[in-house]
């Protein structure tokens, strides 16, 4: 169970850089209007604030903690 809420909290922290860092993986196949231009980590995650709002840096949360757990519980 602790390894599950280790897992969990992991899922938890990592989110916001792990949303950034699929947004920069995928931004190549984007028309050039809706492209973030992130130059970094920080810049994604302070961007993603001033235009999306704060609690939008846990998109995708829920599946990215259950596999989490269930690795780390395993």
């Amino acid at each position: 169970m602790i390894s599950g809420f280790a897992g969990f909290l992991g899922a938890f922290v990592s989110n916001p850089f792990e949303l950034v860092m699929v947004r920069q993986i995928y931004e190549g196949a984007l028309p050039s209007s809706q492209r973030r231009n992130y130059k970094g980590a920080l810049n994604g995650v302070g961007t993603t604030i001033l235009t999306e709002g704060f609690p939008a840096l846990w998109k995708g949360f829920f599946p990215t903690a259950l596999k989490a757990i269930a690795l780390n519980a395993s």
